[in-house]
């Protein structure tokens, strides 16, 4: 039986690469989900004689126009790590929404990328003296990956709307591991 086509909602490739590193990272089993999905990998790889990268196999490469490269998946982890730092201390208190906490950020968004984000984006830290949350802002834009600036698309990471959830075992680990490159 092929247990990852009979999964109702299975994990995206850069879910399972993350718990398979969670697994080799903290010397824990690998899921039969995960342990299947690289078997099947590297049988197609090797079936096809190893003239495709193995990232195409796993289900990591771009396959099309319409889908993004593992490093852009792992910066916007990244990126959303950042965000969702960011949403968590703007609140002066825990009695603020979360929807108003979205709403503020995307309101120092704007005044962020105009002003601050054009004198510091060349420093290798954000300034210490700066708010908690702005210096998580600070590390989200270094990430390069396009900031989004409605309370509308940062409740949405805040939420986990898209599928893949930060949350998931390896995801931290994974997006930590990767060099970003800023635009």
């Amino acid at each position: 039986m092929d247990i990852l086509l009979h999964e109702k909602f299975p994990p995206s490739p850069v879910m399972r690469l993350a718990s398979f590193m969670d697994s080799i990272f903290y010397n824990q089993p690998i899921s039969p989900s995960v342990r299947e999905w690289l078997l099947k990998a590297f049988l197609h790889y090797l079936h096809h004689g190893g003239k495709d990268p193995l990232d195409r196999f796993l289900g990591l490469a771009p396959i099309d126009a319409g889908t993004s490269s593992l490093s852009t998946r792992l910066g916007l982890f990244k990126r959303n790590l950042h965000l969702m730092e960011a949403l968590r201390k703007i609140a002066l208190d825990d009695s603020v929404t979360s929807w108003g906490r979205c709403q503020r950020l995307a309101a120092e968004i704007t005044k962020f990328e105009s002003r601050t984000w054009k004198l510091y984006r060349d420093l290798p830290e954000p300034t210490p003296s700066w708010p908690a949350w702005q210096q998580d802002l600070w590390r989200a834009y270094k990430t390069g990956v396009r900031i989004p600036r409605t309370a509308h698309a940062l409740y949405k990471i805040l939420n986990q709307i898209d599928g893949d959830t930060i949350n998931a075992p390896g995801a931290k680990l994974l997006a930590s591991l990767t060099q970003t490159q800023p635009k």
